[in-house]
């Protein structure tokens, strides 16, 4: 479908407010978050105030030049008015303000009220039948053009808020633009009263349509059976649209009001740049972003999204993120490819979720990586890199400042090496079809004595793995594979790494070699696994050895290391139970309580079943030694009781 453009929009607008033959309104229609209010607002509405009307005296003829004047727009938003004199008060008010200037004593309508200002041009109230009449006391009423916007959001019901613009239209020959989301005409009010709706609906005594129902429900225009035994929901819910809708009504008005409809759609090439000036937060963004706004268009188009603000959300977000790395030193090369692969990744994950599509599901251990949304083949290209980060945002709202922070450091570590070793056969092999096969050899060969040599950190085990798997399973002589394979273990065992995942090659169900490639990542899992564990148990327990202040230590050293422990699904387990419940019965009051409001701090701020699944063996060993136990301090005693009922109900969770 071709949409017209913005020009095209104003040249029917403006052959509009000169047309005399008949009256009628023009609507704008267009999706929400389209930016139809901004286009008015900064576009349309200056140009028509710029020009002059076509006067005409009462021998009908064009005044002259001299005493033309220019046009003067009365905007109003019906957004949540609930009555029709809420929207003439509303007229008073802008026309007003042209009269009296906008520093004129009547402005601050507030303060005065409605009821004074109308009294003061001699009448109680403002009607859709004598809003003409009043105003002509003090304004030129046919110089205005009246822009009615949020048709959709207003709280009046829909055919009285038509009737009343008709009424304007019709009995004054004021030129209307009504703009609306008409897809949403009405939403307001189909929820309203649901419960007596459906009772009503549901009578026998009511007679249908056959016509405006479902065929197969009815017979000779009346339901076969609407008994209350039998009436299923579908049909209830057809009863209740036949006899309530005003769809019909709604129509008829409509086509007697509005001569035209002009279905706005916003020119990207134009909104996307001004949206990302305009999101523009501390983070001077823009020279950062301009090279890729042809591919947020791109996407924008793919997607078949026009909503404005999915990519004003989107460009805030990048807002937060880069302001989670501003002290950090980067160079500004890293720092655009970071951006680009960030913002593009948001941005579909944004759409994706607008559109109510479900979520990716990521692999365990994984935070960034190669994925597809699209649900469509892999032929289509469709992969992209993403941050699980990204999803747990635009789905959840969840933003743990620490642990993204550390994923993008991590991340820019990779793209600076990616940078720094582009002749690296590691950077070549993952490519290997565009090879002759001799050079295939001389950059595996390559390869292994680099690794050989330790040149590579443990983030690059799983690409140099599905590599070496790759080609050897269509042919080439991997020497050493298994001697590749245990010193790779050897270094995960001793020094972890490998948390984040990152794959440059990824190897998917059905290539040749998977189910091998998925058994030795998984064993590197395992060890890397073990090793943060035993990292981590360390950790806890060296908290214990504190002869002061350890209760609030043992919470923040959880929040230094939140992420390794949601990725191993535990923490509480990691304590040496023994030593630990030693502690609490000799510990002060204070320190009593310190430790207990930061257990129960970090089981209550995040979903303890999702997050720490293996933690209740050793919970439930804790509640039952503190339920068998009392204190002679009255305080800790207190405290005591109270943490066995907190522990009890976190217990209950895991059930």
């Amino acid at each position: 479908m071709k949409f017209l453009s913005e020009n095209e929009i104003k040249g029917i607008v403006f052959d509009y407010l000169d047309e005399s033959v008949y009256d009628y309104a023009v609507m704008l229609d267009g999706g929400w978050g389209y930016g139809k209010t901004y286009f008015i607002k900064n576009k349309l509405i200056p140009e028509i105030e710029k020009t002059d009307i076509k006067v005409k005296n009462t021998h009908n003829q064009t005044r002259n030049k001299k005493n033309k004047c220019k046009r003067k727009v009365v905007y109003v938003s019906l957004y949540g008015l609930r009555d029709t004199n809420e929207i003439s008060n509303q007229i008073f008010l802008r026309i007003l303000e042209f009269s009296m200037g906008k520093n004129g004593k009547y402005l601050p309508v507030v303060g005065v009220g409605i009821t004074a200002l109308t009294e003061k041009f001699g009448v109680s109230s403002l009607t859709k039948g004598n809003v003409s009449e009043v105003l002509s006391g003090f304004a030129e009423f046919q110089n205005y053009v009246f822009i009615f916007d949020d048709l959709e959001r207003c709280s009046i019901p829909i055919n009285e808020v038509l009737g009343y613009l008709n009424n304007l239209v019709e009995q004054n020959s004021i030129k209307v633009i009504i703009v609306a989301n008409q897809s949403e005409i009405g939403s307001l009010f189909s929820q309203e009263n649901l419960e007596l709706k459906y009772l009503f609906a549901s009578q026998k005594s009511i007679d249908f349509d056959s016509d405006r129902l479902d065929k197969n429900q009815f017979v000779s225009g009346k339901p076969k059976d609407i008994s209350p035994e039998k009436l299923n929901l579908n049909t209830l819910k057809n009863h209740v649209s036949y006899i309530f809708e005003d769809n019909e009504l709604y129509n008829q008005i409509k086509e007697k009001l509005i001569g035209k409809t002009i279905h706005y759609h916003p020119e990207l090439k134009e909104i996307v740049p001004l949206v990302i000036k305009k999101c523009n937060k501390e983070n001077s963004i823009y020279d950062l972003i301009e090279p890729i706004i042809p591919q947020i268009i791109e996407i924008l188009i793919q997607e078949d999204h026009y909503n404005i603000r999915t990519l004003q959300f989107t460009v805030l977000f990048i807002n937060k993120i880069l302001d989670l790395l501003k002290d950090e030193i980067i160079s500004d090369e890293i720092i655009k490819r970071l951006l680009k692969e960030v913002l593009v990744a948001s941005l579909k994950v944004s759409i994706n979720f607008k559109q109510g599509k479900s979520n990716y599901k990521w692999p365990e251990n994984t935070e960034y990586g190669k994925i597809n949304m699209s649900g469509k083949p892999a032929i289509f290209n469709n992969y992209f890199n993403s941050f699980k980060f990204i999803h747990e945002y635009m789905y959840f709202s969840s933003f743990d400042e620490q642990r993204i922070k550390s994923i993008l450091l991590s991340y820019c570590q990779e793209l600076k090496l990616d940078m720094e070793r582009n002749n690296d056969p590691i950077m070549k092999l993952p490519l290997y079809w565009t090879l002759e096969d001799t050079e295939v050899e001389t950059e595996l060969s390559n390869l292994l004595n680099n690794f050989d040599s330790n040149k590579y950190k443990a983030t690059d085990f799983l690409t140099i793995l599905g590599i070496l798997i790759s080609l050897e399973e269509i042919g080439f002589n991997v020497n050493n594979f298994d001697r590749v394979v245990e010193k790779m273990k050897v270094q995960v065992g001793s020094k972890g790494g490998m948390i984040h995942g990152y794959l440059k090659l990824i190897m998917r169900s059905g290539d040749p070699g998977y189910e091998k490639y998925e058994k030795y990542k998984e064993e590197l899992f395992a060890l890397n696994k073990d090793y943060e564990s035993q990292t981590n148990k360390n950790g806890i327990n060296a908290v214990f050895a504190m002869e002061e202040g350890w209760g609030r230590a043992f919470y923040e050293f959880f929040i230094a290391n939140e992420s390794d422990f949601h990725s191993q699904k535990e923490f509480f387990s990691l304590v040496e139970l023994k030593v630990c419940i030693e502690k609490l019965d000799n510990a002060s009051t204070k320190e009593f309580n310190d430790f207990f409001v930061g257990f129960d701090t970090i089981y209550k701020y995040k979903n303890p079943i999702e997050f720490f699944i293996n933690d209740s063996i050793n919970i439930n060993i804790l509640k039952k030694h503190l339920s068998e136990t009392k204190y002679e301090s009255k305080t800790k005693e207190q405290n005591r009781i109270h943490y066995v009922n907190v522990l009890d109900s976190l217990l209950n969770e895991f059930l």
